[in-house]
């Protein structure tokens, strides 16, 4: 969500320079996914999902630090605004906690008159499988307008299907690439997705980027499976696709896209004071687990 990042310092100049004016609170709702992505590195999948006295006390403690104003503190008064994060597992197998979650803060909020009732963001990246159920709907009724809302889909039926599956082994591209439309359509939201690369379906890459170009994707993040140990063959497979990618990227006058491919800070090893920036301290993301 960098542009809403930039959009809150742009509209606080007040702010001392170099201080971040929006942090991202992740919830981890629910270890639980209603598939079995063929290269998902989370091989023990639970049941456990995040109770709603748990989803609460995170909320109050955010307002709790932003009234003790500490200056080393992850969130104080120079936090002007928030990102509330929802994870898996599948998110949305837990959208009522969510639901709740979102409007027992946003309540709040406004009771206090405190600047997050305005400056407050709700950021989920979802399979798509279970997004028209009737508790999904719901949320997507009272919080669709501010929430940054992401639906994995790695390419064409082919290539989504040969790695995204059912626990009896049928593909979801289908169930995905609907709940895409619909709420792109309804959102009036640009086209987007992040394709993860596995040896099972990188055969499909380039053809898989131009399926996204030609369908209209703005925005088209991609990353390897981290987890899987490459083959000096894969890597060869994994260059003669990236080149024919470029090569179409290079050629093509007609559509206009930002992708992840070849940034060159992506996908190596973060530099050691990079890592110090998660799960609270003095960096960027605070995240509380499931019960």
């Amino acid at each position: 969500m960098r542009q809403y990042n930039e959009m809150v310092s742009m509209t606080h100049p007040e702010n001392p320079l170099g201080i971040s004016q929006t942090r991202n609170i992740t919830f981890v709702v629910t270890d639980s996914c209603n598939l079995q992505c063929k290269y998902c590195y989370e091989t023990h999948k639970g049941k456990r999902f995040m109770s709603i006295e748990t989803a609460k006390r995170i909320v109050d403690y955010l307002f709790e630090m932003y009234d003790e104003d500490d200056p080393n503190g992850f969130v104080n008064k120079n936090t002007t605004a928030l990102i509330l994060e929802f994870i898996g597992g599948e998110p949305l197998l837990a959208a009522d906690l969510i639901y709740e979650t979102c409007d027992y803060f946003w309540r709040k909020a406004i009771e206090r008159k405190h600047p997050w009732a305005e400056y407050f963001r709700i950021s989920i990246t979802s399979n798509g499988v279970c997004y028209f159920d009737e508790s999904v709907q719901r949320f997507l009724k009272r919080f669709g307008n501010r929430l940054s809302f992401s639906i994995t889909v790695d390419g064409d039926k082919e290539m989504h299907d040969s790695c995204r599956v059912h626990a009896d082994g049928s593909g979801s591209w289908e169930e995905a690439n609907k709940a895409l439309v619909d709420y792109t359509e309804r959102f009036d939201r640009f086209l987007n997705t992040k394709v993860t690369i596995s040896p099972e379906n990188l055969p499909y890459f380039y053809k898989t980027m131009q399926y996204f170009v030609e369908r209209g994707y703005t925005e088209i993040n991609a990353n390897p499976v981290y987890e899987h140990e490459w083959t000096i063959e894969e890597a060869k497979e994994y260059y003669r696709q990236l080149k024919l990618i470029a090569d179409y990227m290079l050629a093509d006058k007609e559509h206009e896209y930002e992708t992840s491919i070849f940034q060159e800070y992506a996908f190596v090893p973060q530099p050691e004071q990079e890592l110090s920036t998660y799960c609270g301290g003095s960096g960027e993301m605070l995240s509380f687990d499931v019960d």
